[in-house]
């Protein structure tokens, strides 16, 4: 095949990979992929747009001179200042003269006249669709699903929302104020999975991430479940989620030997309620889809 026709069939696949596994009202993926070409550096594809922040690019590269292309998935701009939208990236390492292949693979962030990148080589005999996206979502989510600060910030620009609703709206955000203790009541002040009272360890989530659910749903504490820390990060990471029954399902991504050491799996200690059932169906269907 064609270098043409391999970036093409690669930018496909990653881009359906994303939209099974990432939401964010902020992220653009494009439906097709007009390839743009570079003399000296080979082929690259706009695989979507991220508002405010770096473009998502995948390329099929010859910089490096090889017989063997490499490709590299990751994160561009012009400007360093929009690179530095992204949460926890170093200072960029300079680059002049070609490196050595193994000197450009482990520098995950790097500057060349007029360009910036973040992301990832590979050779072709090694690219693999779901490691490229499971790099894209961590950079992602990382930068803003994962943290409510970006929601906060919303909240309070919204000139629309009354004072009382939005700081009962940032507050759910948190998991505290009245949504942290409505969930705490429906779950008997104790871990939905282990029965553990200690408050400073308890966390109230939502069970419908918070991003895709609207105001109503964000504030109903039947959208919330009261866990351990850990369990609570292992099912915000849709690691792990629970039947209509309470019964604990766990991702192929945990193995056997991590399993036992978080002992897991370990169900609910009720059976869910009607609204609790269809904030559940929701968390596993995103479950299904990572």
């Amino acid at each position: 095949m064609s270098d043409r026709g391999t970036l093409t069939n690669a930018a496909r696949a990653l881009a359906d990979q994303l939209r099974t596994m990432l939401y964010s009202e902020s992220l653009h993926l494009n439906d097709r992929w007009p390839l743009i070409s570079s003399d000296t550096d080979g082929w690259y594809v706009e695989i979507g747009t991220w508002r405010n922040r770096p473009s998502i690019q995948l390329w099929l590269d010859k910089w490096l001179g090889m017989d063997d292309r490499y490709f590299w998935v990751g994160f561009t701009a012009f400007t360093q200042e929009k690179m530095a939208s992204v949460d926890g990236l170093p200072a960029p390492v300079k680059l002049r003269t070609k490196p050595s292949v193994s000197a450009l693979r482990s520098r995950a962030f790097y500057e060349v006249p007029g360009w910036f990148f973040y992301g990832r080589y590979c050779a072709r005999s090694e690219w693999n669709v779901r490691h490229a996206a499971e790099f894209i979502e961590t950079v992602v989510k990382n930068t803003e699903d994962e943290t409510p600060f970006n929601d906060i910030e919303r909240l309070q620009n919204n000139s629309k929302l009354k004072p009382t609703t939005k700081k009962r709206l940032i507050d759910s955000r948190l998991g505290q104020g009245r949504f942290r203790e409505e969930v705490m009541r429906r779950w008997h002040r104790a871990c939905a999975v282990t029965g553990c009272r200690l408050k400073q360890i308890l966390r109230a989530s939502h069970i419908k991430p918070w991003s895709r659910s609207n105001s109503r749903e964000q504030l109903d504490p039947a959208n919330g479940i009261l866990l351990l820390a850990n369990i609570d990060a292992l099912f915000d990471a849709r690691l792990v989620t629970f039947d209509d029954d309470g019964k604990m399902i766990i991702s192929q991504r945990i193995d056997h030997k991590n399993r036992k050491e978080l002992g897991i799996p370990a169900n609910l200690r009720r059976k869910p309620d009607a609204r609790e059932r269809r904030y559940l169906a929701e968390h596993r269907r995103v479950f299904r889809s990572t």
